[in-house]
């Protein structure tokens, strides 16, 4: 079951996010995330009885994770964007700076992964942001949540290459990111679409914007129940 998040707001520079799940069929529950495996989650926010959604990223605490286990999981920063650029040091981003995406947020309740939360401007976007091999992107963003070690400011691009039977695709990734030190809502908006052989693959963006999230406008939650 999908449902829609009827309202987010996004308060002030900070990572802080409210919305509304309409007919929520749970009592309160947390929101979480693993970017450090299924054994150490991280609270985000909560959803109470009545459906409101509260994520303050900014008090996400990742402070009584282990450091090897953090170690394990960090990387370079260029390999943990949507798409790997097919020249990641082309970016000249310092190998001293770490990342991890951390997909979407989950609902977590009993101590039990309960749902999933689908951030996209367009509800016609879900589809592909479950199966992005078989289902068609449609012109819309999707956002994702990626955590850094240290502050970082990115404006460049650079180019993805899929190789497929009968052609290759290229997707230009064009970057213009303020990223602090912590979890960072990232907004990817894609502006163009190439199509192809639906025989062998569904279409590909071949452009994508990516930005700070900061209107609160754009983003409709979804959340698929399991």
């Amino acid at each position: 079951m999908t449902l829609l998040l009827m309202s987010t707001v996004v308060l002030a520079q900070a990572q802080q996010f409210l919305g509304k799940i309409n007919n929520f069929v749970l009592e309160s529950a947390e929101v979480v995330i693993f970017p450090f495996g299924l054994d150490n989650p991280v609270k985000i926010g909560t959803v109470d009885k009545t459906g409101n959604v509260t994520i303050d990223l900014d008090a996400a605490d990742i402070s009584k994770i282990p450091a090897d286990t953090k170690d394990l999981f960090l990387g370079r920063v260029a390999e943990n964007f949507f798409a790997n650029c097919d020249n990641p040091d082309g970016l000249q981003i310092s190998d001293d700076i770490k990342a991890l995406k951390c997909g979407m947020p989950a609902l977590w309740f009993n101590n039990q992964w309960a749902g999933t939360f689908f951030l996209v401007s367009d509800e016609k976007l879900q589809p592909w942001i479950e199966d992005r091999y078989f289902m068609e992107p449609v012109n819309a963003s999707f956002f994702e949540i990626l955590y850094v070690d240290r502050d970082l400011s990115l404006t460049t691009n650079c180019t993805t290459t899929y190789n497929l039977a009968k052609e290759n695709v290229e997707l230009v990734n064009n970057f213009n990111l303020k990223l602090k030190k912590g979890f960072n809502l990232i907004q990817y908006k894609i502006d163009e679409i190439h199509k192809t052989d639906p025989n062998e693959t569904s279409s590909i963006p071949s452009k994508i914007q990516i930005t700070n999230s900061t209107d609160d406008k754009e983003i409709k939650w979804m959340i698929k129940y399991f």
